[in-house]
């Protein structure tokens, strides 16, 4: 009896677990199941959104496409070509007339600091004018440049070129060309009137020389003349301050020649006026008309050297 029961109890309780098992098996597969679809109703909303997110920034950038008309789906008007004429006009400058006035411009003095200036020959003497300044009455220099001026003569703007009125007179006398091949024969005209200074001009040493006076008021009236015959610039120093001047190109047979001037000279000193500016040069110059003895200190191959002149 107690055996039987036994296994009577031991048959109930292996039913009972199995129908536990069961039941637990079937809970946890609900429990799964809808988690998983929790799950992917959850990943499809995040997806759509996601989704929803990067088309919009999309569709906005196309519209850049519209904005700089790649395409040239909105074409501008196009604006009327300018013509020749029309640039022309824009780029225009105020007219400039050559100078009628009695004047000769024989060197200019362009400046980056201070004021530019121009020597002009006038009435057979050498003026020296600064910006600003009047030329003649009613004609005021405006603006210099190395080869000519610009002047406002009573509300025109007229141009003065670098002995260009010589140059003009020059071509209207000139003969008109020969057909012919010959040459002509030279006359007394042709030859160089330097060779008058013969006689003016005499060596007494190797630094000194008597010159007629006649000779040095020619040269100093006739500044148009005297320039062409030699070149001046400025000695700059080490310190870029001008330090003299520097001559060169000398002409053969001129009066700088004949007075023992050479190409490469620095000319320091005349009469004990120091030349440092070109202003200083100019009133330098200037003072010699009258002079009765002109002295000229200068450096020649590096070496200090005096030159005399007596004036009879």
């Amino acid at each position: 009896m107690g055996t039987g029961s036994n296994k009577y109890f031991i048959l109930v309780t292996a039913l009972f677990v199995a129908l536990t098992a069961h039941l637990g098996a079937r809970l946890a597969s609900q429990l799964i199941s809808a988690n998983l679809s929790v799950g992917e109703h959850a990943e499809a909303t995040i997806s759509k959104k996601r989704s929803r997110a990067t088309v919009a920034p999309r569709l906005a950038d196309y519209r850049i496409i519209e904005n700089r008309n790649l395409f040239n789906a909105n074409p501008k008007p196009k604006q009327p070509e300018k013509t020749l004429n029309e640039e022309s006009e824009e780029v225009e400058t105020p007219s400039v007339e050559p100078s009628e006035l009695n004047v000769i411009l024989t060197a200019t003095g362009v400046r980056s600091q201070g004021v530019s200036f121009a020597i002009f020959e006038v009435e057979g003497t050498s003026k020296l004018i600064r910006v600003g300044e009047e030329v003649a009455e009613g004609a005021r220099l405006t603006e210099v440049r190395p080869d000519r001026v610009y002047v406002n003569n009573n509300g025109r703007r007229e141009e003065i070129k670098l002995f260009g009125r010589e140059e003009e007179e020059d071509t209207r006398r000139r003969p008109p060309i020969r057909s012919t091949l010959r040459r002509p024969r030279p006359s007394r005209r042709d030859v160089s009137p330097d060779s008058s200074t013969e006689d003016t001009i005499r060596q007494v040493s190797d630094t000194a020389w008597v010159i007629d006076r006649r000779e040095v008021d020619d040269a100093i009236s006739n500044m148009s003349k005297l320039i062409t015959q030699i070149r001046v610039v400025p000695n700059l120093g080490g310190d870029g301050q001008a330090d003299g001047f520097k001559i060169f190109s000398i002409r053969p047979a001129s009066i700088f020649a004949k007075i023992g001037l050479s190409n490469g000279d620095i000319v320091k000193e005349i009469n004990n006026s120091q030349l440092n500016s070109i202003e200083q040069a100019y009133e330098a110059f200037s003072q010699l008309q009258g002079a009765s003895s002109i002295q000229v200190n200068l450096v020649r191959r590096n070496q200090p050297l005096t030159l005399s002149y007596d004036i009879r």
